[in-house]
């Protein structure tokens, strides 16, 4: 699936889109965030963080891909990640 599609299904709120993007480029995100912070579970975070920042940018149009993060976004976002 190209980019762009994927990008216009998640806007169409298609979660398996939005699934392939991260797996696309989560492990990207990931080692970038490492080389950054040197610690796993904090780069970890980070990625997460990133990937629900873009959820949000994706199904609301947003003008800045830096939509801030609710603590108990991140908090319910960590859970359910840990029960993964």
């Amino acid at each position: 699936m190209e980019e762009v599609e994927a990008i216009r299904r998640c806007q169409n709120g298609e979660t398996e889109a939005f699934g392939l993007l991260v797996k696309t480029y989560g492990a990207a995100a990931f080692r970038s965030a490492y080389l950054f912070v040197g610690n796993r579970e904090y780069a970890e975070e980070l990625k997460k963080g990133n990937c629900l920042s873009l959820a949000g940018l994706l199904v609301t149009g947003c003008g800045s891909p830096f939509r801030k993060l609710s603590e108990s976004e991140v908090n319910a976002e960590m859970k359910s990640e840990a029960r993964r």
